[in-house]
């Protein structure tokens, strides 16, 4: 009987484990919004809060100190702390620190510091206390730099990144376009597509609705993201209904994105919502059900939610990435602590300039495909039954999704001996999200890896750290 000599395959890298080469690890939690239904039939993953203070801390000071490569490249700062563009007179134009104020009477202002006498990378700071609350004075720009980042920090390649960057406005936006089709018009369904299939680093959310500001009908659309992860839920009424400024809420949709078709205090952060912050932030995820009201009795709500994401409606108004009313002004959603309830509607679209900073308007990211999965074993045994053979078996997971049932692996064999290279597909992942088959090969030693990992939609999920899960085999 055959034995097999070598076996060395074991893989629980998760995307996002990977040590960071010199530089911060931003934690981030994120929630998985599946394919399918109404919006996007793609599955991707967003945050499940808004960005902190502390988490753009990490990258604005780590940005300062490698202004020489692509973590802190087309970045100027200001004597004064403020960030802007290379070019023009943006010198604020990525980040105000003058609008990083908490409006309560003695609330610190700003609550990013600067100190230019502090050794680079350590030159901002956060007031103590305000580190989890969501950011805001952060341009549509200085998220995208943000986005960009971020991309980097968590491991992945530099050509993963979905944002063009440069010293001028006009050339901060999507890679699948160039600066002159994005000074003239929004993307097109092709060039959103490849944003989607091509590019798997951390980008913001799409709705996709054009230069239309207002009430709009049917807001779902295949490339609305943010407003599926808000609103959609099929215990939703299946129903269109009007919400409360009279837009147009889609069926399966709430009206508001804590899950419900009404909205009271103890819901989220709007004008006059009596928590204890009032009139300002609340950290992220306050509404929990946990803490309490201003009053120090009654218990905030837990979000409603289907996909346990919090603060879509409320807090900060969030940044999209298309564009609305004009070219040079972006889209932003989801109501903030200064407006009043009915801005909190999930369906309710406003417009803000790219280059405008307010205390207000944060942002959320969102990303497909890169860490969607992760690979907790990767392994291919001589099949003892059939010596020929052997039995390749990859295990998928998603962290905070579903098992992956359905999802397909492709890997990569290669002859050590005469450097011959085979690829197969292997079966679909079964209950257990294990992608498995057998696979006949001649006597010689051979070299396995995952070359690519796709959804039941084709949506290509390829997360870096599976290209390190290997396995070494020899067949006599």
């Amino acid at each position: 009987m055959k034995t097999i000599h070598v076996v060395r395959a074991m893989c629980a890298l998760s995307a996002g484990s990977m040590p960071a080469l010199g530089f911060p690890e931003i934690e981030l939690v994120m929630r998985t919004v599946p394919g399918g239904g109404a919006g996007p039939a793609y599955s991707f993953r967003i945050t499940e809060y808004e960005i902190t203070y502390q988490q753009f801390l990490m990258f604005i000071n780590d940005a300062e100190a490698n202004q020489g490569n692509a973590r802190g490249a087309n970045m100027r700062f200001d004597a004064s702390g403020d960030i802007g563009l290379m070019n023009g007179f943006f010198n604020d134009g990525m980040l105000d620190l003058s609008d990083t104020c908490d409006d309560r009477n003695g609330g610190a202002c700003p609550i990013i510091r600067y100190d230019r006498g502090r050794a680079l990378g350590s030159r901002y700071s956060v007031v103590t206390g305000y580190g989890g609350h969501p950011l805001a004075g952060v341009s549509w720009i200085g998220a995208v730099k943000f986005c960009n980042w971020l991309t980097i920090d968590q491991g992945l390649d530099a050509g993963e990144r979905c944002y063009t960057e440069g010293p001028n406005e006009g050339n901060w936006h999507p890679v699948v376009i160039d600066d002159i089709q994005w000074a003239a018009r929004d993307l097109n369904n092709a060039e959103r597509e490849a944003l989607v299939l091509n590019y798997s680093g951390f980008r913001l959310p799409m709705d996709n609705l054009g230069l239309v500001n207002g009430p709009i009908s049917r807001q779902e659309n295949i490339f609305n993201e943010w407003y599926k992860a808000a609103a959609y839920d099929q215990a939703a009424p299946d129903t269109e209904r009007r919400g409360p400024g009279s837009e147009y809420v889609s069926p399966d949709h709430w009206v508001y994105a804590c899950g419900r078709d009404t909205i009271i205090y103890e819901d989220g952060n709007f004008r006059n919502s009596r928590d204890p912050y009032e009139p300002w932030l609340t950290p992220v995820g306050f509404f929990d059900g946990v803490n309490l009201m201003g009053d120090g009795r009654t218990r905030s709500h837990d979000t409603n939610n289907p996909y346990a994401l919090y603060d879509l409606s409320g807090n900060v108004v969030e940044w999209l990435q298309d564009h609305c009313l004009t070219t040079s002004h972006r889209s932003v959603r989801g109501g903030s602590f200064r407006d009043g309830s009915g801005a909190m509607s999930a369906a309710n679209r406003s417009v803000e300039a790219a280059l405008i900073t307010l205390p207000d308007v944060g942002f959320r990211v969102l990303q497909v495909g890169a860490c969607v999965i992760k690979v907790r074993k990767t392994q291919a045994e001589v099949d003892q039954q059939q010596q020929d053979k052997v039995d390749v078996a990859v295990k998928l997971k998603q962290p905070d999704g579903p098992v992956p049932i359905g999802w397909f692996t492709t890997v990569k064999i290669t002859n050590i001996n005469n450097g011959r290279e085979t690829e197969h597909l292997l079966k679909p992942s079964d209950e257990r999200g294990i992608c498995r088959d057998k696979i006949r090969l001649p006597s010689g030693t051979y070299f396995l890896k995952i070359v690519n990992i796709q959804d039941p939609n084709g949506v290509y999920c390829m997360p870096d750290p599976c290209r390190r899960c290997q396995a070494v085999f020899e067949i006599p």
